[in-house]
């Protein structure tokens, strides 16, 4: 990339400062109900050059890359910062007030980068990304998966630094956060970006069984449905992400014989709510730390067996709920 010139300099830092002039002028501007506005600013910390502008929140500090905003305009860019805002905050304090009871006091601030640009190798793995209170959450993919993927990330980060109880790597910590973000929250972000998904593959899910009372989207039963075609033929030989965050491939031994390392993400998740619903919160969220031993000590029973129960509730759950897995 070439270095840019003074006068492209003075162009951008022209451009940052009548952004601000009409957000104090509130012609721009994303609010939470109408309790608050979220200003743009100078960014005067020592990673400007990359994070030129940011925006501090109550819970969160948001660092706006200078590629991104020129990668997709500026238009587009704080269109779509916008409508994460809209709902950013109402979705960290709902998970925060699920977790209070196991939180263990005030929690943290957490930065948020946009790194959108140049991010690729980092995007082939995961939307966005939880790295330790220190390094934050760093966005990949843009908004809208933005909007799908942040809630995860910050339950993440909830859970490795603000809570009193541990939790393992793999099935514990990505089904926790999935069930959280998607099974127990509103998720008003994912929601605002209609889960990442396009218009058309919104509306065949909606067609096969997916939908809500207001011919939306509800992603509990996207979850329902998602967990369950994966224990069908249809995806043998299908490439999914799973809880070990690597890339597999679906095979039959691994239908018959899961492990806490390989089910994929909506498994996790919908694992995680059986488990709840079956020894309750409390319990469940005391007893997520260790391996396949651990969890039959914790649980009474192997988890390739437990997974099997799970597995016959949830493809009731889907006849109930027509959703159609096929």
């Amino acid at each position: 990339m070439k270095k840019k010139s003074k006068k492209m300099k003075c162009v951008l830092h022209l451009k940052a400062f009548l952004l601000i002039i009409l957000l104090l002028a509130g012609l721009v501007s994303g609010s939470i109900g109408e309790e608050r506005t979220y200003m743009v600013e100078n960014n005067p910390e020592k990673n400007q050059q990359r994070y030129p502008y940011r925006v501090v929140t109550d819970s969160a500090v948001l660092y706006l890359s200078r590629d991104d905003i020129e990668l997709l305009g500026e238009e587009k860019f704080y269109a779509g910062l916008e409508l994460l805002l809209a709902g950013m905050e109402k979705d960290f304090a709902e998970v925060r007030e699920v977790l209070k009871d196991y939180l263990k006091d005030e929690v943290p601030s957490i930065p948020i980068y946009t790194d959108f640009a140049g991010r690729a190798e980092e995007a082939q793995l995961s939307d966005a990304f939880y790295y330790d209170p220190d390094m934050g959450i760093r966005l990949f993919k843009g908004w809208d998966d933005a909007g799908y993927s942040l809630l995860h990330e910050y339950v993440h980060f909830l859970t490795d630094v603000c809570v009193t109880f541990g939790i393992s790597h793999g099935f514990w910590a990505e089904g926790i956060a999935e069930y959280l973000s998607k099974l127990v929250c509103s998720n008003r972000m994912a929601r605002a970006f209609n889960y990442a998904m396009s218009d058309e593959f919104a509306a065949g899910m909606i067609a096969r069984g997916a939908g809500d009372a207001e011919g939306k989207i509800d992603i509990r039963k996207v979850y329902y449905g998602g967990a369950a075609i994966y224990n069908t033929p249809i995806t043998v030989g299908e490439k999914y992400f799973a809880v070990c965050n690597s890339w597999m491939h679906m095979t039959e031994t691994q239908q018959e014989h899961p492990t806490m390392m390989s089910v994929t993400y909506h498994q996790a998740a919908c694992v995680v709510e059986y488990l709840v619903k079956k020894f309750g919160k409390d319990y469940v969220f005391t007893h997520m730390d260790g391996t396949a031993k651990e969890f039959k000590e914790a649980y009474g029973q192997e988890f390739e067996e437990l997974f099997g129960e799970w597995k016959a509730e949830n493809m009731k759950m889907c006849e109930r709920i027509h959703m159609a897995i096929y």
